[in-house]
Formats: structure tokens, C-alpha cells, sequence
């Protein structure tokens, strides 16, 4: 492995962890991540968020997605509860969140491709 591997790993690590320890210190929200890819918005993923904003009170949803992705155009209107993909805010969300959702499997999970 690589040292730039190996750095990026050590790095992922240490926002994982930070976003744990403060995550245990905010509980009481009902925090929903969504996601598909990370790279895109157009499955059931990105309908089902669109359906909790629009009809859901006690769920905060958000839906993670990376910021070059063609369809990140059609989330603007939503862009206080869009996280980057990857970022140290998704970790935290990821971390805070009560259900974990994505049309693809871990697509919710903040580790970018290697």
C-alpha cells in the first residue's frame, strides 16, 4: 500500500472517529441519511428524500452526494440538508444518524473509492 493510501486512511480514520465522539453528544435528533452512489440523485434514494421533506415533520433527512455530480443541480432548493460526500459533515451525520438508507449497498457510508 501506498504512503498516499495509507495517509488517506489514517485521515478517514481520524474523521470517523472524532464524528463518533461528537456524535454521542447530540441523540435526540431523528437524523435520516439517504444516498445512493454518492455520485448521483435519481433513484429511489433521492425520491424518497424528497418525499420525507415534503410530507414528514419528526424525520430530519439528509442526503449525501458528491459536490461534482451532474445531478446535484436539482437538489439546490434542498441545500441545507445536502452533505459532500466524504466530507467531515457526512462522517458526523453518518455517526448522528438513527436510519442509514441508499439504494446500493453501504452507499451511505463516507468512504470515498480508493
Amino acid at each position: 500500500m501506498s504512503f498516499r493510501r495509507k495517509l488517506i486512511r489514517i485521515i478517514q480514520f481520524c474523521k470517523y472517529v472524532t464524528a463518533y465522539i461528537i456524535s454521542r453528544f447530540y441523540t435526540n435528533e431523528n437524523i435520516w441519511l439517504l444516498s445512493e452512489r454518492g455520485t448521483d440523485a435519481r433513484d429511489n434514494s433521492y425520491w424518497f428524500f424528497i418525499f420525507l421533506l415534503n410530507n414528514s415533520s419528526d424525520v430530519k433527512p439528509y442526503f449525501a452526494i458528491t459536490n461534482d455530480s451532474p445531478d446535484k443541480s436539482r437538489l439546490k432548493s434542498f441545500s441545507n440538508n445536502l452533505v459532500e460526500y466524504g466530507s467531515f459533515l457526512h462522517y458526523l451525520v453518518y455517526c448522528r444518524a438513527k436510519v442509514l438508507i441508499s439504494t446500493h449497498i453501504y452507499g451511505y457510508a463516507p468512504v470515498p473509492s480508493l
